[in-house]
């Protein structure tokens, strides 16, 4: 019977070479448009996640804040102390904790605004300090020189990297003339020195204050930041970068709960 069926289909098969070319054809070709399909739509996928998370889309900011009163028994509050803000070590831990669930911790310090000063011409800026995650979110636009390196945010280096804005103040339209001069700058009443690897090309964001538009921003290696201001490292906040597909609600509730029993469950304010 089988062997029939087979039969009576080949002689189909060769007295309609035609249809039979056509509909083999058909089949390919509909096998082919479906792959094709799939593969563009994965990429399209992936290509928008990449672009979100560019943007900030897998980024979740933890704060440190007062505890509301019914988790404090008696509620008396009071400045914050070393003790309640996150360390180094807690953002270790937390690193280690959560492994591939994130793509790493941004970290900054805010030294606040400063005068920046080469002999006789001088700009305002603000001094950032930052990690190789934070940096790497500030997607600058090196356009002279480099970008801080791992030596510079490793060892504490005295380098920095300005805006085309404040090196043309400083040194003229030349950027790569910028590259290497030492600058002054003013922090908090104490003077401070670095050298300049790089300059970027500031994008002004059509939502900016003017004030923000008129200072641009000086960064420099974090561990600098704090070195130089002789503080030790200690953040109010922090930015936890998701892993792609991550499922970023499951994962701050996570956090949040791990950080609050382990570092916070018998702080009396924080």
């Amino acid at each position: 019977m089988l062997l029939d069926n087979i039969g009576i289909a080949l002689t189909a098969l060769k007295s309609n070479k035609l249809r039979s070319l056509l509909t083999m054809l058909g089949i390919v070709i509909g096998i082919a448009a479906v792959i094709t399909i799939m593969i563009v739509g994965d990429a399209l996928n992936n290509n928008m996640i990449e672009s979100y998370n560019s943007m900030g889309a897998n980024r979740m900011t933890f704060y440190v804040w007062e505890k509301e009163y019914e988790d404090v028994t008696d509620v008396v509050y009071r400045p914050m102390k070393s003790k309640d803000y996150v360390s180094e070590e807690m953002l270790t831990d937390i690193n280690e904790h959560f492994g591939d669930r994130l793509e790493g911790i941004e970290l900054t310090n805010d030294m606040g605004k400063a005068k920046v000063s080469e002999r006789s011409k001088s700009v305002n800026v603000k001094v950032t300090g930052l990690n190789a995650a934070a940096l790497k979110g500030e997607n600058l636009n090196i356009i002279a020189g480099r970008s801080l390196g791992s030596e510079d945010l490793s060892r504490a280096a005295r380098t920095a990297v300005i805006s085309d804005k404040a090196a043309e103040k400083l040194f003229g339209k030349n950027y790569e003339s910028a590259v290497g001069k030492p600058i002054e700058a003013m922090v908090e009443n104490k003077l401070l020195y670095y050298t300049i690897v790089g300059v970027y090309k500031n994008e002004v964001s059509p939502y900016a204050m003017y004030d923000s538009v008129d200072t641009t921003s000086l960064y420099i290696p974090l561990r600098t930041s704090f070195d130089q201001m002789n503080t030790e490292p200690k953040f109010q906040s922090f930015k936890a970068l998701a892993a792609t597909g991550e499922d970023q609600d499951a994962l701050i509730a996570d956090m949040d709960n791990y950080i609050n029993d382990r570092y916070y469950k018998h702080n009396d304010c924080y």
